[in-house]
């Protein structure tokens, strides 16, 4: 009889080993349960610098926690849902967590709220109150649904060409820095106009039927049951979407709980990028520019 986990949490590791292991570090920190309870599944996403083998040799000795490695780079989607499906059919787990390998859990008391939630909400997908590098009141999650309106898609769309021009240039580097640093100063600036209160306010409070941020999802029996994980529709980016409509569709609800809280390194991984080759980063801009034409295709916008 396959043994059965209260709880488990899909990491997916590409490369930045350091990031997994203090990921992993926090669970086994703030975890509410006992280790009988709960198991890690980690996949490595083809890593090249090898990280996902040094990975299995570190977690060997625990029972609680597996590694699976891919033989290729499956995207976010398609990666994650090999951990969806081995926590579901081989671990029995109760609930399932999909998350980033830069998040640390923030919370002690993880387990029993989402036990909570599930009890008040009857929930599909749960999200926590994301904090992020400069964003110290946690106003990252929901997320803007929004973004999602087909003028700025295809304002995204545009972004993502034009991206990949500058790199045909060799200074996508000096744009994409400045493409980060402009929003960050137009928010601060609309903050020194208002008090900003409301918007503390919105995201300290719990929230029904929202569009929830992709790095950290919480899955309750009620959707596992149903499906084996996420439409692999995109390779990476605009996941969150896609997550949402299936959820509505079946009639089902996606809920914030600012109880739950969780810390998100948005900005370290994103300034990886520079740290890449010219050619890798030309990589990273065609898979998202690709998403975004399947992105286009599934919302059928023309």
């Amino acid at each position: 009889m396959a043994k059965m986990f209260k709880l488990s949490f899909i990491i997916l590791h590409y490369v930045a080993l350091d990031e997994t292991k203090e990921a992993v570090n926090s669970i086994f920190q703030k975890i509410d349960l006992s280790t009988s309870e709960y198991a890690i599944v980690i996949v490595d996403n083809a890593s090249p610098n090898g990280s996902g083998k040094l990975l299995e040799n570190e977690y060997r000795p625990y029972t609680n926690v597996f590694v699976i490695i891919n033989e290729e780079n499956k995207g976010f989607s398609a990666g994650h849902n090999c951990g969806f499906k081995f926590a579901k059919s081989k671990l029995c787990s109760r609930y399932i967590v999909l998350m980033n390998n830069d998040i640390l859990i923030l919370s002690n008391n993880f387990y029993s709220q989402i036990e909570s939630d599930y009890k008040k909400y009857r929930f599909a997908v749960l999200g926590p109150r994301v904090y992020i590098n400069d964003n110290e009141n946690g106003m990252s999650n929901p997320a803007n649904i929004e973004d999602y309106k087909s003028a700025r898609l295809k304002i995204k769309r545009w972004d993502c060409r034009i991206v990949l021009f500058f790199n045909a240039l060799g200074i996508d580097i000096y744009y994409a820095r400045l493409r980060r640093w402009l929003p960050d100063k137009v928010r601060a600036l609309l903050k020194e106009r208002k008090s900003g209160t409301k918007d503390i306010e919105y995201y300290s409070q719990p929230h029904e039927n929202v569009l929830l941020h992709g790095c950290f999802w919480i899955f309750s029996p009620l959707y596992i049951n149903h499906f084996d994980g996420l439409d692999e529709v995109t390779f990476m980016y605009h996941e969150e979407i896609i997550l949402y409509r299936k959820v509505k569709s079946n009639n089902m609800k996606m809920v914030y709980d600012p109880d739950i809280k969780i810390f998100h390194g948005d900005h370290i991984s994103t300034n990886r990028v520079c740290d890449f080759a010219r050619r890798s980063r030309k990589i990273r801009y065609k898979r998202e520019l690709n998403s975004l034409k399947a992105l286009f295709r599934y919302l059928q916008i023309k």
